[in-house]
């Protein structure tokens, strides 16, 4: 019993760090890798290789409704690597032969309901989606698009599959439309008989150009933010520039984000709060130890908490959070488990008045029986949630005109419980309670 509860107090001490801007788990997360995200119908949908999401058997792909994680009622046969909304449905890219009931060869439409094929799909692997000009773009590792010849990228026009010219000489791996035309990038040397575009091209909806000399290795992510192109992967120039795996394309020219990221990848980038935000399988970035995931102002970088241990593949924004996505432990260290996917919770700025960390008690903690929390100032209209380790809202109190808060164990069970306490400001902060027999 001692050592039970030790172990349990070294987990509280460790999350006495979500005291600040943090990252937090979506529930308990999944259970092996996440390769794509995207909103749909006011829900996150996240897909990739595991089998469970939530605590829940959910195959290669599930969603969150800000709340708890839920199955489709019917899923794909293989790994999830892409996914767009396109037309008001939800379209999949990876690796599979079936979906639903049906057969869908490495790419699908989700409307809700139920799934359709589009045609006879593609002969191989699709990595990434895109909507551009109205129509849907995929791309990956394939030679055929609807039985019609397209070398790793092709266009689906809501009934039929074309090619773009000659296609690209190898696999696309990411693609985004920016200043009217389609950015793609990959592991391509070549793009509609261009040589040496190097890793990365623009298609017009008629033409294929190159930017510049393009990149010296592999493109991962891409995605703008205030007016240029950002670009992510394993390179270490962009047209002779020292640029570090990530770069940015102004329409004319590459330039560097101050020393960039010297080793390993990034994998994805996006627009968030004023800043780009980068996310890999990188230690550091711009001399900062980071964890795989920094943020850049425009003109430094910085760390995000203590980042992740493993590898982000994936960012997005829903309900007005940055969510990480890939393959690492909880990021307070509560469980030893796969999370695999994370919360921003910026509500914590600063931890200006009234919720500075020393001005909350929270005691005793671990109980057994109750536990109070106290506060230095008294509280109006603040609101204490009480989260289980699932995710799954417990409680929910409102403070008007009190200091103390009493929360007794009752239907409790034993385990971490997450407390979000909000004030009448929006300000706020996480905390952890655990309960012990």
């Amino acid at each position: 019993m001692k050592i039970t509860i030790f172990l349990i107090v070294l987990l509280v001490l460790a999350n006495a760090k979500t005291n600040a801007q943090g990252w937090y788990p979506l529930g308990s997360g999944m259970s092996e890798r996440i390769y794509a995200l995207a909103v749909y119908n006011g829900e996150l949908y996240a897909g990739g290789e595991f089998s469970e999401a939530g605590g829940v058997a959910a195959g290669y792909i599930a969603k969150w409704n800000g709340t708890s994680w839920s199955a489709l009622p019917t899923s794909v046969g293989g790994n999830v690597y892409a996914m767009v909304v396109y037309n008001n449905e939800l379209y999949v890219g990876g690796n599979f032969t079936t979906a639903g009931a049906g057969f869908a060869n490495n790419i699908a439409k989700w409307n809700g309901i139920t799934w359709s094929a589009l045609g006879t799909g593609t002969s191989g692997y699709v990595y990434s989606l895109a909507v551009y000009n109205g129509a849907l773009y995929a791309g990956g590792t394939f030679n055929t698009a609807g039985g019609n010849s397209a070398n790793n990228i092709a266009k689906w026009n809501g009934s039929a599959w074309s090619a773009l010219g000659v296609g690209v000489s190898s696999s696309v791996n990411a693609m985004t439309e920016y200043n009217g035309q389609l950015f793609v990038g990959g592991s391509f040397l070549d793009a509609g008989g261009i040589t040496s575009v190097n890793h990365i091209a623009k298609w017009n909806g008629s033409n294929w150009s190159s930017l510049a000399i393009g990149v010296s290795d592999g493109v991962n992510g891409m995605g703008v933010h205030n007016g240029s192109l950002y670009v992510a992967g394993d390179f270490s120039t962009a047209s002779g520039v020292n640029a570090g795996r990530i770069a940015k394309w102004n329409d004319t020219i590459w330039s560097a984000l101050g020393s960039g990221i010297p080793s390993f990848s990034a994998d994805a980038v996006q627009s968030f709060d004023g800043d780009l935000i980068v996310g890999g399988h990188f230690p550091t970035a711009g001399g900062l130890t980071v964890n795989k995931i920094a943020r850049w102002d425009g003109t430094n970088w910085f760390a995000m908490a203590n980042g992740f241990s493993g590898w982000v593949y994936k960012l997005t924004i829903f309900d007005s959070k940055l969510i990480a996505a890939g393959l690492f432990f909880d990021p307070q260290g509560i469980q030893p488990n796969n999370v695999s996917i994370a919360e921003w919770d910026s509500t914590a700025a600063g931890l200006d008045e009234p919720f500075l960390t020393e001005n909350i008690i929270i005691a005793p903690n671990p109980f057994s029986f109750q536990t109070t929390i106290t506060f230095k100032e008294t509280q109006n209209n603040t609101k204490i949630e009480i989260m289980d380790i699932m995710g799954q809202k417990i409680k929910t109190f409102i403070l008007r005109g009190d200091r103390c808060l009493t929360i007794e164990k009752g239907e409790m069970k034993a385990g971490i419980y997450f407390l979000q306490i909000t004030d009448e400001n929006k300000n706020g902060i996480k905390k952890t309670i655990v309960v012990i027999n």
